[in-house]
């Protein structure tokens, strides 16, 4: 953690800490040049396999860690959370809660050791990861779900390996052979979740205008609109799209994988979503009724019920994407 490397990119050399060198700055893009790129053969997830081994890693690490001036510390300490988070090691996660348990205790420990030796302990609070934890957090638990979900959809992609029963390394990502273009899936957004909640919550002013009418057949309608627009920005929020997920109307698959998430803890969504499931098609096409009836005049009553089940949808994904 401690090393320092002097790089060539674009013909003028830069010191960097190893902590940055998975980005890359370009001061000057179109003055830049590149060399090729050398592939990296060895095995980037491997981790320790026995307790005492992965305790003295993590001691080490933060041993060094803290020789560093605070910002590479930070840096230092969010590697190791990202590292040994349990939603990071899904062939693992007990094991990893056992290591996050003991990187946290002595993350906490090292802490007070310094503010007994600091001469204004005020200025501890500058040194404070919790806050970063939090963030690690949820880095890791939306990059999980992202991983469940994309495997569910995308059946090539490769999860474990029949001989060892790990995961294969990160030599893969870059197979096109093995995995989906970006085309076909979108990654988490959170910005492009707010704007489908932002739609949904127009929709519903619609609705309420539509139900008062009365226009019951379009209202039932628009709050299936809702409802479907809430369950995307959900997964848009969490763990990302594939292009069938982004372009259904299945009220029903779409329900299913947001109740699939680990951070999602209400089973109400399934009744209130299902409660207007059926609203797509029927409220607007004849064919989906039995003759002699219309959408127009069919679904009188029935408006309120499903405006009523959307709006609270709307409320539990809101409350979600702000918790």
């Amino acid at each position: 953690m401690e090393a320092r490397y002097l790089i060539d990119i674009g013909g003028k050399e830069r010191e960097v800490s190893v902590l940055d060198l998975y980005k890359f700055y370009q001061d000057y893009p179109d003055e830049n040049s590149c060399k090729d790129l050398v592939p990296f053969t060895g095995d980037v997830d491997k981790k320790p396999e026995s307790y005492d081994e992965a305790r003295r890693e993590i001691l080490e690490a933060l041993r060094a860690a803290w020789r560093l001036p605070l910002d590479l510390r930070r840096k230092a300490i969010h590697r190791l959370f990202l590292r040994w988070h349990p939603d990071k090691n899904p062939d693992n996660p007990k094991f990893a809660a056992e290591m996050m348990k003991f990187l946290l205790e002595q993350i906490e420990r090292m802490k007070k050791e310094e503010q007994r030796l600091v001469e204004k302990p005020e200025n501890f609070s500058k040194n404070d990861f919790s806050e970063m934890f939090k963030q690690c957090n949820r880095q890791a638990s939306r990059e999980r779900a992202t991983f469940y979900n994309y495997q569910r959809y995308c059946p090539s992609f490769p999860t474990s390996s029949p001989t060892t029963g790990h995961r294969p390394s990160s030599g893969f990502r870059f197979d096109s052979a093995t995995f989906h273009s970006a085309e076909t899936y979108t990654t988490p957004n959170p910005r492009e979740a707010r704007r489908w909640i932002e739609q949904a919550e127009g929709d519903l002013s619609v609705c309420q205008y539509l139900e008062r009418k009365p226009f019951d057949a379009m209202a039932c309608f628009t709050s299936q609109q809702i409802v479907e627009k809430c369950l995307k920005a959900a997964l848009y929020y969490e763990c990302g799209l594939t292009n069938e997920q982004l372009h259904t109307h299945d009220i029903y698959s779409l329900v299913t994988c947001v109740n699939n998430l680990k951070r999602w803890k209400n089973d109400e969504v399934i009744r209130l979503s299902l409660a207007v499931a059926d609203y797509y098609l029927s409220t607007r096409y004849p064919n989906r009724l039995s003759y002699p009836k219309v959408p127009h005049s069919s679904f009188d009553g029935q408006s309120c019920d499903a405006m009523s089940s959307a709006a609270k949808v709307l409320r539990l994904v809101k409350a979600f994407m702000n918790n």
